[in-house]
């Protein structure tokens, strides 16, 4: 008797933490911030899955995206449009393709997150817009500076932040390969 009762106060102990694990995985609607007036940023970007390529106008409006929806400066901003480079092949992946996914990103757990689910085995949203915003909800999520100036320090913090499972040094360097090109498309 007393088995059943233990083996009761599991269960019920089981089914409230599934109940709390489904609250906090509730994917949350991406609070637009206001813009100041007369401004030279770009508002409201949208881009198509199939509109990218690799050609610098499409790494340029990926720019303006992640400068839309991440926080940091100029910097950060090429450091995370380097990564994203990298982790699609500049945008030619087909979890870019299928997915809107430019970053890799895995379906979150727990975090908060714009993903639709889990298709081939990653996160899938409704469009490039909402990937680059659940990036910056994966920065603010795991607590990741966003004043980085270099892309050893950049790639070391993601390195410890689990971001990626690949070698730092051959992860770091393909990011750098990136970033290096974007200084000189982005002035």
């Amino acid at each position: 008797m007393t088995g059943l009762i233990l083996l009761g106060v599991l269960l019920l102990g089981l089914l409230i933490v599934y109940v709390v694990f489904l609250k906090k995985r509730k994917p949350v609607e991406p609070k637009p911030e206001p813009k100041p007036e007369n401004t030279d940023e770009p508002e409201n970007i949208e881009i198509e899955t199939n509109d990218l390529d690799r050609s610098p106008d499409s790494i340029m409006k990926v720019y303006d995206l992640i400068r839309e929806h991440v926080p940091g400066d100029e910097t950060f901003h090429k450091l995370v449009l380097a990564q994203s480079m990298h982790e699609t092949g500049v945008f030619s992946s087909t979890l870019t393709k299928e997915n809107n996914n430019l970053f890799g990103m895995r379906n979150p757990v727990i975090r908060e997150t714009l993903s639709l689910g889990e298709l081939n085995g990653y996160a899938f949203y409704n469009n490039i817009a909402d990937s680059v915003s659940d990036y910056a909800l994966y920065l603010k999520a795991k607590d990741i500076p966003t004043d980085s100036n270099t892309v050893e320090i950049f790639t070391k913090v993601l390195k410890q932040k689990a971001y990626f499972e690949d070698n730092y040094i051959r992860y770091m360097g393909a990011v750098k390969k990136h970033f290096n090109f974007l200084k000189t498309l982005i002035q």
